[in-house]
């Protein structure tokens, strides 16, 4: 059996190795798409849509993870992230909540993370460009939506992708991808950069979302500012995370916005309680003190999330989602998967592409200081920020300066 299974991996490998990387990348927008699929597909095909939409989703996922048995190296970084889906579903069953609300939802948010870990050992140029190509191309039909009906394509403020506040879904991931594939070996950063910078910018101030325009605008600066060798070097996640969660208890915790509310008035039109959100993060908090901190509420969990007669379908905080639906379980695993990027671009942090990965990472939780943030989106971040300083052979030769050592490990 484990001659059978090396055999098969070196196969996929050789397969892998050997393919058109055009067809790579289109594998990639193939696999990847459920996870990134626009709310005006849900809202406008019905029925029909969703069904075509979960035999997607768990097609895709099947065969990920057929693929991720035969030829991924390092499989615990996804188990860790199918660990959080699991214990959901735990709690969702525990709480009486049916788990069909689970199994759509958790296979294309923990998606990406298998395609990552497939493609980047050996295709990692061709899977950023698929992902460059799906995001830039959703965010140009969003932003058209936004101009045509400013007012919401759907309903109030949804647009083609979804709710305004999404736009970071797609700006986060492009921004990234543009700088990894737009990197020139003058230091500048090209073409898709710029785009990507363009989109993500646009969308934020069409839609209104303040958030989104905030974490955009900040890891654009960071990438240019990552682009000097000597600039980059604190740009680990190490130092770029600790101060987005030092952010999060200042503003969720200690409420330190209080302090400046009359720049937020000034600047953003916002109040002290971030539209509400301060009273979302009480009614959370206070729900978890009651007993759910252990496993949480579950994917249904929302339904007790009532403030002021109304109920909200999310916590508006990263971590309180984690903790909300999964329990301090969920919180534990997600911290384990935020130290293992940590360690793994921590090695390379002299590079462009691991500065890169590090602000991408951090730019989820800036924005998961008001958003729940977590989705396929996210896993994709934090498994590219995994997978790719030490395995990915396009890394150092295509995306970094060719003169710098590769930074493929020995096995």
């Amino acid at each position: 059996m484990g001659r059978w299974l090396d055999s098969a991996k070196m196969s996929w490998e050789t397969i892998l190795s050997s393919l058109n990387p055009c067809l790579i990348a289109i594998a990639a927008i193939v696999l990847l798409f459920p996870s990134f699929s626009p709310q005006y597909l849900n809202d406008q095909l019905g029925a029909s849509w969703k069904t075509v939409h979960q035999f997607w989703t768990y097609g895709s996922f099947a065969l990920s993870f057929c693929l991720l048995l035969l030829g991924a190296r390092k499989k615990g970084f996804v188990a860790l992230v199918l660990t959080i889906a699991l214990v959901t579903l735990v709690s969702t069953k525990l709480n009486g909540g049916h788990p069909s609300s689970w199994y759509a939802t958790w296979a294309a948010w923990t998606l990406p993370a298998m395609v990552v870990a497939v493609f980047a050992q050996k295709a990692g140029r061709p899977l950023v460009v698929g992902i460059f190509i799906l995001t830039t191309s959703l965010s140009l039909l969003n932003l058209g939506s936004m101009i045509i009906c400013p007012e919401g394509f759907l309903d109030d403020r949804v647009f083609f992708f979804g709710n305004r506040n999404h736009v970071y879904k797609l700006a986060i991931p492009g921004i990234l991808s543009g700088a990894l594939l737009g990197r020139r070996r003058s230091g500048l950063l090209g073409a898709p950069f710029l785009v990507a910078s363009l989109l993500a910018v646009g969308q934020s101030v069409a839609g209104g979302s303040t958030t989104s325009l905030l974490t955009s605008l900040l890891e654009i600066a960071l990438m240019i500012f990552a682009t000097r060798e000597a600039c980059r070097r604190p740009l680990t996640l190490l130092s770029t995370g600790s101060l987005s969660i030092i952010s999060c208890v200042l503003v969720v915790l200690v409420r330190i916005q209080e302090k400046f509310a009359w720049l937020l008035a000034t600047l953003f039109h916002k109040n002290a309680t971030l539209t509400g959100r301060t009273a979302v993060w009480d009614a959370t908090i206070t729900l978890l003190g009651s007993g759910g901190l252990l496993i949480g509420y579950g994917m249904e969990g929302y339904r007790l999330l009532v403030v002021n007669g109304l109920q909200f379908p999310s916590t508006h905080n990263l971590f309180l989602y984690l903790v909300f639906n999964g329990g301090i379980i969920c919180f534990v695993v997600f911290g384990a998967i935020l130290l293992l990027d940590a360690k793994e671009l921590y090695r390379t942090r002299q590079e462009f592409s691991s500065a890169a990965l590090s602000i991408a990472v951090a730019a989820f939780l800036v924005e998961g200081i008001a958003e729940s943030a977590i989705g396929g989106s996210l896993f994709l971040i934090l498994a590219l920020a995994y997978y790719w300083p030490t395995d990915s052979p396009a890394g150092p030769t295509v995306l970094d300066e060719p003169t710098k050592p590769s930074r493929i490990k020995s096995k």
